[in-house]
């Protein structure tokens, strides 16, 4: 495989594994339709995939459907999104993210998915205990009073669609993430 090819597909991939519940960086690049099997040597047949995952797709323990799920993943968010919009894609379907509030400049990271209409951020005001007293370190301790710092929080989480893409992806379900995206696609131009 010459090198500028393998050298866009781990691009593709934000060098890191193409299993969304890996993203190890030793990479491999695996030919999704095998070459004995008359599959070529493109980038549309390649997907980068960890030494683990490359070894459990080619004992089966990784159905192939799931890997051609990875990758309509990789080539639908790779022309609409960044490596850090999938990623917090991803983290919002974590428990952490259950208990995370954010400040405004918070949910800005956030925008990608707001737009897509795969997340929302709901307005949360007067979080934490008004009576609380932060110390911010700066070149001098100083006291700022909770109420001041947290007037105004967000609470982060995915819509219906954003849940069903993800769970679709880690699934490696194609066609509900095809469903998905189609739903995405159609939601972003009526909104044009």
């Amino acid at each position: 495989m010459p090198t500028a090819t393998r050298r866009a597909v781990l691009l593709e991939a934000g060098y890191s594994c193409s299993n969304p519940t890996c993203h190890v960086p030793l990479l491999h690049a695996h030919h999704i339709d095998y070459v004995q099997n008359g599959g070529g040597n493109g980038e549309d047949n390649l997907i980068a995939l960890c030494p683990n995952c490359h070894a459990m797709v080619h004992n089966k323990t990784i159905p192939v459907y799931a890997v051609r799920t990875w990758k309509t993943m990789l080539i639908a968010a790779n022309h609409a999104w960044t490596k850090e919009t999938l990623n917090n894609l991803l983290f919002l379907d974590t428990d952490l993210a259950e208990s995370l509030y954010l400040t405004g400049d918070g949910v800005v990271r956030f925008s990608d998915l707001i737009v897509s209409g795969l997340a929302e951020a709901e307005h949360v005001s007067w979080v934490g205990d008004a009576s609380c007293v932060f110390t911010v370190e700066l070149s001098c301790p100083t006291a700022f009073p909770a109420s001041e710092m947290t007037k105004s929080a967000y609470k982060m989480k995915l819509t219906a669609r954003g849940k069903a893409l993800v769970q679709a992806w880690k699934k490696g379900d194609l066609k509900n993430l095809q469903n998905a995206i189609l739903q995405e696609k159609e939601t972003t131009e009526e909104g044009s």
